[in-house]
């Protein structure tokens, strides 16, 4: 028999009714986590719901009951007088916290939630704040994690939504670039390809892509704004050596993502694979490691090993032809524009000098310094 309501703490989210799908995806991915452990009560925005008396009792016995109240903030929910209700009716009872969701950072908020101890869930990593809260407030010790899939699946909306995955560091970006290494006997068959092919149809259905096979072990998948290709280098080994190589283009890259999302998760085999956003010609990169330590010194950006750094769950190299991931599935466009906003920032990618770019292109095309 399941725990009563009444006698787990109950923990209030509010939400526009903008965003009511995503938060009922968060909803169930919590109550599935915390079992019986507690009661998540999902509130719904007065403006956009005929208001009715049983309605409005249970909203202010839920609020009472309550002891943390979890304010998640959008684009849709910045005029929200309804949340502003709820939050101003239980500050000062409860705790509040605001939690911005993809697309809005802490940053933004302004008085009084920029007054509140709130953190931005932008990705799986942040999703755990959402537990040591709980744990924190009701003295539980629940240790619960969420993969990229589970977080791109609740806020996958939000995503697609997107315009530009790098925001207004898109101009910063040259190309995004997969790579991938895999070795077969030379009498096995390969294809890294179809299954590119299929993440494209059940996520980009509409897109039109065109696949080229030239022999069993060389294919190509062409699609705007990407080139996805499959080569094969012998070399005499009594191995093949299958190299799978995706370039994209940085404006169209919100389309892509949640391809390389999906085949990241769907595909036939598991095997390591680089990400790397490559700077335009009119950005130098700061790759020194006692510079670039020391720009990012008291930033959310931390050391995570040799020449490893971390942001939320994501770790990276960065490198004098840009920053470097192992790619797990876990790039959204909201990380990345927070990644390259606080590296813009701390002057670790800064704008070439007028002279400096015209030599690089220089270089880059006619090989002179």
């Amino acid at each position: 028999m399941s725990q009563d309501r009444t006698t787990k703490p109950i923990v209030f989210l509010s939400h526009s009714s903008k965003d009511r799908e995503q938060l009922l995806a968060l909803k169930a991915l919590l109550d599935e986590r915390f079992g019986n452990a507690i009661s998540f009560f999902l509130s719904a925005d007065g403006e956009s719901l005929r208001i009715g008396t049983n309605w409005m009792a249970e909203i202010g016995a839920a609020l009472k009951k309550a002891k943390l109240m979890f304010l998640f903030v959008s684009r849709n929910s910045t005029d929200s007088l309804w949340m502003h209700f709820e939050a101003g009716n239980a500050y000062g009872k409860i705790r509040v916290v605001p939690v911005c969701m993809p697309g809005v950072s802490v940053d933004e908020l302004r008085p009084p939630l920029s007054q509140l101890h709130g953190f931005n869930l932008h990705s799986a990593g942040a999703l755990s704040s959402l537990v040591d809260d709980c744990n924190k407030e009701f003295g539980l010790r629940m240790r619960v994690r969420f993969t990229p899939q589970e977080f791109h699946k609740v806020f996958a909306p939000a995503e697609s939504a997107a315009t530009e995955f790098f925001g207004r560091w898109t101009s910063y970006v040259s190309y995004v670039r997969l790579e991938a290494t895999v070795k077969k006997p030379k009498d096995t068959p390969c294809d890294l390809i179809s299954d590119f092919a299929e993440a494209y149809a059940a996520v980009l259905p509409d897109v039109r892509i065109v696949t080229t096979v030239f022999d069993p072990n060389s294919r190509q998948i062409e699609a705007p704004g990407a080139s996805i290709r499959q080569l094969v280098s012998h070399m005499g080994d009594p191995e093949n050596t299958h190299l799978l190589e995706a370039s994209f283009s940085p404006t169209l890259f919100h389309l892509h993502a949640p391809v390389l999302v999906y085949w990241h998760a769907n595909r036939r085999e598991d095997f390591p694979v680089r990400l790397r956003i490559a700077p335009s010609s009119r950005v130098e990169v700061l790759s020194d490691w006692p510079l670039l330590t020391a720009s990012l010194f008291q930033s959310p950006i931390e050391i995570a090993g040799p020449r490893l750094l971390r942001l939320h769950d994501l770790t990276f190299l960065v490198l004098p032809e840009g920053l470097q991931f192992e790619y797990a599935g876990n790039i959204n466009r909201h990380i990345a524009s927070e990644l390259l906003s606080i590296l813009v920032q701390r002057r670790v990618l800064t704008p070439r000098p007028e002279g400096k770019h015209q030599s690089a292109l220089g270089e880059m095309l006619f090989g002179f310094h």
